[in-house]
């Protein structure tokens, strides 16, 4: 498999889909990193996941322009790789690969630890990518924005909120509050995924009404998530 980029092209893609506006000697970085990165992988960097089809997709995904994005802000490579396994985990969702999907988490999961699972948690679920989008349109300092998203990735138990099945809609909301009367954050993120989907929907107009005024909603829902994203006001 080919696991070289086109500059040229990855520029342009980039440039047009989730990158519009950032300068290419700032996309170079991300482009960089990607090279770096399928040298490890060429090395044996995703052996442990002991299954060719899986590997052959995160291969693929490691030239997405999805991935760039992320690798154009992330430079510690453990990080970068995480995302791309992110990006097979929602690949494999996608396919209805659900017995693969659950062993790469497994996989992830024993190389990683649980706490870094969360960031291709993060990515599976199109939550790191909306925070992104969200922070380039707020910030146009580079520097500004790897300080913002590391600080994210570092402190993920602050800032997000992964919602498991099968809790009340009572139970999440104090849960929620919480966390962000401990950290006041910037922002906040509540994500549900599959089954915590429908638990997350039917507890935004409380969230909304019970918890915090001083921030602002926005929310992102498609059949199989839904994203609730805080916003401190200014």
């Amino acid at each position: 498999m080919n696991m070289g980029i086109n500059s040229e092209n990855s520029i342009k893609d980039f440039g047009e889909g989730l990158g519009k506006g950032i300068s290419d000697s700032i996309i170079q970085n991300g482009i960089n990193g990607i090279k770096a990165l399928a040298e490890k992988f060429k090395k044996g960097g995703l052996a442990f996941i002991q299954e060719r089809s899986t590997i052959d997709k995160a291969k693929e995904l490691l030239n997405s322009n999805e991935h760039l994005f992320y690798c154009t802000y992330i430079e510690d490579k453990e990080k970068q790789t995480l995302c791309v396994l992110g990006l097979t985990l929602r690949r494999l969702d996608s396919e209805s690969q659900i017995e693969r999907r659950d062993k790469l988490i497994q996989k992830i999961k024993n190389k990683y630890g649980i706490n870094k699972l969360h960031i291709s948690y993060l990515v599976q679920s199109g939550v790191l990518s909306r925070y992104l989008t969200n922070l380039l349109e707020n910030i146009e300092n580079s520097s500004l924005m790897k300080e913002k998203l590391g600080n994210l990735l570092n402190n993920l138990d602050k800032f997000v909120y992964f919602v498991p099945s099968g809790l009340g809609i009572d139970y999440l909301v104090n849960a929620i509050k919480t966390k962000i009367t401990a950290n006041s954050p910037e922002i906040f993120i509540i994500s549900g995924m599959g089954t915590a989907v429908e638990a997350v929907s039917n507890s935004f107009n409380q969230i909304k009404a019970e918890i915090f005024t001083e921030y602002i909603f926005e929310i992102y829902s498609s059949e199989n998530r839904e994203i609730i994203i805080l916003n401190k006001k200014d």
